[in-house]
């Protein structure tokens, strides 16, 4: 895949190189999250497809410049959308669950919370 980059007096051509090929069943959303300085992942949601809800949100970590590698996956229920934000110095992860595989598409969505290694399912109240 080639692209051109116009910088106001050239037109630059820049070739991107394949990295890696990540493996999904119907992804619905993907998001950067980088809870700390030097760690940082890409999430990917696995959303299926009817009968076929019960899934995950897998977890990848950067491992170099082009590369990732799965380091957790989160259950989920065919997402429809992810956000990541934070609040005081916690780190968060929202899934928005869809639909589970009998079709039902009154779900709970899940809040995942950063405790220093791993994103761990967070109580809500």
């Amino acid at each position: 895949m080639s692209w051109r980059l116009w910088t106001g007096v050239t037109l630059h051509t820049h070739t991107h190189m394949h990295a890696q090929t990540l493996a999904v069943n119907q992804a619905t959303a993907a998001t950067f999250f980088s809870p700390q300085v030097d760690v940082d992942f890409l999430l990917l949601a696995n959303g299926g497809s009817p009968g076929n809800r019960l899934l995950t949100v897998d977890v990848y970590q950067f491992t170099g410049p082009e590369s990732v590698a799965l380091v957790q996956q989160l259950p989920s229920q065919g997402v429809v959308d992810m956000a990541t934000f934070s609040v005081g110095g916690d780190k968060y992860v929202l899934v928005a669950n869809g639909e589970d595989n009998v079709g039902n598409d009154i779900v709970d969505s899940t809040l995942w919370r950063w405790n220093g290694t791993s994103l761990q399912l967070s109580q809500v109240s």
